[in-house]
């Protein structure tokens, strides 16, 4: 197994405690597992890198980074984790509730004589099946992302780190076949 291979499978199990911590609603053991996410995940980058630089294939190892903005922003994202500032995802909430309201619609006929008295008056009602709130399509649904914010894409980062490492993949695949890893 390649250390680009090792990496990945570090990189791989960083992201898992990630989605674990997620799903626990654990924000800054979440931020710690990115932080090594994206130091295993970057690895596998700088090994290639330093490798063809050092056998006089730079150009190829730059044909499979430079086009995809995925790999440069993780690229970037872990420079300035380690170098600046750490990475700080921000935590985003979206609410959304649903109520149902229940509408009645009535009509009053009044009947008068010419000088203004009232002869009868009637009021019908249409009738309502269901005259109770219903309690039950009453919905409120939370959603939790965590998200870059200088991702200009939808995705959250979770969404997006599954995408780096399925490029990641790909990557080592054509680095390998580029006899860019040994």
């Amino acid at each position: 197994m390649s250390n680009q291979e090792l990496k990945l499978r570090e990189a791989e199990y960083f992201y898992n405690k990630m989605v674990g911590d997620f799903q626990n609603e654990l924000f800054e053991s979440f931020s710690f597992n990115l932080s090594a996410f994206l130091t295993a995940s970057r690895s596998i980058l700088q090994y290639t890198h330093d490798y063809a630089k050092s056998t006089r294939k730079l150009d190829q190892y730059n044909d499979l980074v430079t086009n995809n903005p995925i790999l440069i922003f993780f690229k970037e994202k872990r420079d300035l984790n380690i170098h600046t500032v750490p990475v700080q995802p921000i935590q985003q909430v979206n609410i959304a509730m649903q109520f149902s309201i229940n509408i009645r619609e009535s009509i009053k006929i009044t009947r008068t004589d010419s000088d203004g008295n009232i002869i009868d008056e009637s009021e019908y009602e249409q009738p309502n099946t269901n005259t109770q709130n219903d309690h039950k399509n009453n919905q409120t649904k939370r959603t939790l992302l965590y998200k870059f914010t200088d991702w200009d894409g939808e995705e959250d980062i979770l969404e997006l780190s599954e995408k780096y490492l399925k490029e990641l993949r790909k990557f080592i695949i054509n680095a390998k076949n580029k006899s860019l890893i040994i």
